[in-house]
């Protein structure tokens, strides 16, 4: 009740309320009121973009490929480790139980693949909540502060999430205008600047560039959260 109603504890302590009654919907009072004024549902579904997407499904394999090399151990029952079960975060709880008597004799690897599909559990959950340059910087840091202990970054899909990841904020281009592909170059430097044709550095309006010695332009995507669209469109929806 505490997480499922947005912390209703905390709410009550800012409002000063003590007692908090909850009337279930089938009540006779207030299944009369709802007949009375029946409330107008909205229901606003918020498409992701093909990028996201990828990313999902490229994190539902890796959790899929830890899930199965936590099946080796043969110490965990193997009907809780699903897919399904991997995305809540009662899954924590599930294994924590089965393992706590027997941590102490896990192996380095086990432990690992359990803090791995809580870190991929974060990543579905961040998908939709954080824009993409917020998403790639943090996967910047996982790959920084795990990228020698983490099992999950060395799974066969993990590419893919890097990948599609930096796809949402540049992409690499031809002076031609035509995209390159293969993965992305690493370019160094924070400023966005280019030559104009007296010389000096312009610095660059609107969607930047960074012209690199091969003759590719690193150009920007920053592609926008599909929520914020969706936003625009049900206020004007709300406003008529």
């Amino acid at each position: 009740m505490v997480s499922g109603f947005s912390k209703t504890e905390r709410i009550m302590k800012s409002l000063f309320v003590r007692k908090l009654h909850l009337w279930p919907r089938f009540q006779v009072n207030v299944s009369e009121e709802l007949e009375r004024d029946p409330p107008l549902v909205v229901d606003i579904r918020v498409p992701m973009s093909k990028y996201m997407v990828g990313i999902q499904k490229a994190i539902l394999e890796v959790m899929d490929a830890c899930l199965k090399e936590m099946r080796k151990t043969n110490k965990v029952d193997v009907e809780d480790l699903t897919v399904e079960n991997g995305l809540f975060k009662s899954f924590d709880d599930i294994i924590r139980r089965q393992l706590d008597p027997i941590w102490h004799t896990l192996g380095k690897k086990t432990k690992q693949l359990v803090s791995d599909l809580k870190t991929l559990r974060k990543l579905l959950d961040y998908l939709v909540r954080y824009d993409a340059v917020s998403y790639l910087k943090y996967l910047d840091t996982l790959r920084v502060s795990e990228s020698f202990r983490s099992v999950w970054i060395f799974a066969e899909s993990s590419y893919k999430i890097f990948d599609y990841a930096k796809k949402r904020v540049y992409r690499l281009v031809r002076s031609d205008g035509l995209k390159v592909d293969g993965p992305s170059k690493k370019i160094t430097g924070k400023k966005r600047k280019i030559k104009g044709n007296g010389g000096k550095e312009d610095e660059d309006r609107g969607t930047s560039s960074v012209s690199t010695n091969s003759g590719v332009l690193l150009e920007e995507a920053l592609e926008e959260a599909p929520k914020w669209k969706v936003l625009r469109v049900s206020e004007r929806f709300l406003k008529r």
